[in-house]
């Protein structure tokens, strides 16, 4: 575990400093942007996901991976499969700074596990023709998380197609037949990322920034919590 006040104003490499954990953009991400270019100025903030990677062979000093490093979604999945697990309590560690797509990456593999150990879920979301999230022109992105064509970011359809891909299976229902994954009375709700564990919940920053709509330790937990508000230095 790691708290948001070890990791405040760290500067990584590339001059991003870490400022604050904005949280739930939602609806508001349009606004919000709009606010941060006033505040900061086009081009001189971002936003960047922090992930603590245990590594035994440092010390307990912080220390950071360039971005340029490579998959950095896809090195914490090696180096936690091969960790303690939360028995590290990531005394020693490097710190992560991930952009949007690789974030997406943890994001996704969270999913996959979720529906390689739930078999009749998989079925269950197999069973439909495609899914979205906040609009039907959801399914233009496919499984590109660049692709963002609706009022607020949409991640969790995208990740399902991903999930599916990586199972070797697809949507084989209907293509009028669409599974919502969104709120408590769509077909879907149960896919949310407010209820899908996050695979690595010891990376999960705290306090937790989770919304009330969220489980705690689920992958919206680890989006909101672990989202920083960085600034050129």
């Amino acid at each position: 575990m790691i708290e948001s006040k070890n990791i405040e104003g760290l500067v990584f490499r590339g001059g991003w400093k870490n400022v604050e954990r904005p949280g739930y953009f939602g609806r508001r991400r349009d606004q919000k942007i709009s606010e941060l270019n006033d505040r900061l100025g086009n081009g001189n903030w971002r936003l960047a996901w922090c992930v603590p990677i245990p590594n035994p062979s440092t010390s307990s000093q912080l220390e950071l991976v360039p971005e340029e490093a490579g998959d950095l979604a896809e090195l914490l999945v090696e180096i936690a499969e091969d960790s303690n697990g939360p028995d590290a309590n990531f005394q020693a560690m490097t710190v992560a700074t991930l952009p949007f797509v690789e974030a997406c990456g943890l994001y996704e593999e969270s999913y996959v596990r979720w529906l390689r150990a739930h078999p009749a879920e998989l079925e269950f979301a197999c069973s439909y023709g495609e899914c979205i999230d906040n609009a039907p022109t959801n399914v233009l992105s496919g499984r590109d998380y660049n692709i963002q064509e609706s009022y607020s970011t949409h991640i969790q359809d995208i990740s399902m197609r991903n999930a599916l891909h990586r199972l070797g299976r697809k949507f084989e229902g209907p293509s009028d037949k669409i599974l919502v994954i969104r709120s408590k009375d769509s077909d879907g709700y149960r896919f949310g990322p407010g209820n899908i564990p996050f695979a690595f919940p010891e990376s999960i920053t705290q306090p937790s920034k989770c919304p009330t709509w969220a489980k705690t330790g689920s992958v919206e937990d680890f989006w909101q919590s672990n989202k920083w508000l960085q600034v050129r230095v």
